[in-house]
């Protein structure tokens, strides 16, 4: 009867604490989808990795510019030509980007939804694989990094 009450109350002890930890789980898997996204999405101006934003109960609707935004390119003899080097332009957003989507994760609360959205029209062609900067799928590739980080919690749990 003893281990019948153990069970009992140990059983009650991990049911008070799975709003939080899944909570803090879904926290995780959306900064490592935030990472990834920004270090993967194609950069021109900024634009397109600037609209990788996070919201809380709803998802977000608008469009915003760059955070920290570089001109746009042109073609030049026929090539795409950089005016700045992307990889310049990612690292002049990244941190912002970060620190927005943590800044809204930290009001997360348990059976809260987040949303993760980009608006821009072309975000979804920029994820067919249209730039030589990324390969195709690299929304997929974001959200099977951070399901992996959740299976592996779940079967740590």
């Amino acid at each position: 009867m003893n281990q019948l009450t153990d069970l009992a109350i140990s059983l009650e002890k991990t049911l008070d604490r799975l709003p939080e930890t899944s909570s803090s789980m879904a926290k995780l898997a959306t900064r490592l989808i935030i990472e990834d996204l920004v270090l993967h999405t194609p950069v021109d101006t900024g634009t397109a990795i600037s609209n990788w934003q996070v919201s809380l109960g709803a998802p977000l609707t608008e469009i915003i510019p760059a955070l920290n935004p570089s001109p746009k390119g042109r073609v030049i003899k026929g090539n795409w030509q950089h005016r700045i080097p992307p990889d310049l332009t990612r690292q002049n957003n990244v941190a912002a980007i970060l620190i927005a989507a943590n800044n809204v994760l930290d009001f997360k609360q348990p059976g809260q939804d987040i949303f993760v959205t980009n608006n821009l029209a072309y975000i979804g062609i920029l994820n067919q694989g249209s730039s030589e900067q990324s390969p195709a799928g690299f929304v997929d590739r974001a959200r099977a990094l951070a399901q992996s980080v959740v299976d592996a919690g779940l079967k740590l749990g």
